[in-house]
């Protein structure tokens, strides 16, 4: 499929999930998919600055929504966008990034 054919099968899955489900649900579903385009982006394209403005995008949202901070959804975010700190050479901040996830 390439990430072409990969972005339109998550594109056509968010207007399935955005028709289906209301509410909250339709926010939970939009970031588990906005999550798994910055994994193919990260991990099959090898694109890690497309990746991490997926994965920021899903960990502002994810903070709204969790206005406490401590929620795991809000670790595994802060962990995705440590991951693509890693990988674009900023070991200091994705480090720093983990141990906050770690905290939660």
């Amino acid at each position: 499929l390439g990430l072409v054919g990969s972005e339109m099968c998550i594109r056509d899955r968010n207007k399935e999930f955005t028709r289906c489900l209301g509410g909250p649900s339709r926010v939970h579903a939009s970031c588990t998919l906005r999550q798994t385009l910055g994994h193919l982006l990260l991990e099959v394209e090898g694109s890690p600055l497309d990746s991490m403005s997926q994965f920021q995008s899903v960990l502002t949202v994810r903070k709204r929504l969790y206005p406490k901070g401590d929620h795991p959804d809000i670790a595994r975010s802060m962990n995705n966008v440590a991951a693509t700190l890693g990988a674009l050479g900023k070991h200091q901040q994705a480090l720093k990034m983990q141990e906050d996830a770690l905290a939660i």
